[in-house]
């Protein structure tokens, strides 16, 4: 297993006593620990928080890293109320108060809803 660790994950070894992960249960636990939990939430969430469509950047490609990022930072939180959640991140993140404005007046319901919201606008703003 370790053989087949890449990136971040086979840097993490480097670091490592090798008593401390002899057997696969170590590695696991070691990985596990490291990559998994809040910890990992709050990295999302953080990245959610502050996510701004960038210039140039296409509202279906901020839509799917929204997505990403709200599956990613709220993994237990029900569908329909992560998607809630997801529209005020989405709107925020279009980082044009005034667009977001007329997005927030068609009372999106869902994060498809608000990405077709921004459609009456989205020919001039792509």
């Amino acid at each position: 297993m370790k053989a087949s660790l890449t990136g971040d994950a086979c840097q993490l070894l480097w670091g490592t006593d090798e008593a401390s992960i002899n057997t696969l249960d170590k590695l696991t636990a070691l990985l596990h620990r490291r990559y998994s939990g809040s910890r990992q939430a709050d990295k999302y969430r953080s990245e959610l928080r502050l996510r701004r469509r960038q210039p140039g950047e296409t509202l279906s490609t901020l839509y799917q890293d929204v997505r990403r990022l709200i599956a990613l930072s709220h993994p237990f939180l029900p569908q329909d109320a992560r998607d809630k959640v997801a529209v005020d991140y989405f709107v925020d993140a279009l980082d044009d108060p005034n667009f977001a404005l007329k997005v927030r007046e068609r009372c999106p319901e869902s994060l498809d809803d608000a990405l077709h919201a921004c459609g009456f606008k989205a020919r001039s703003v792509d």
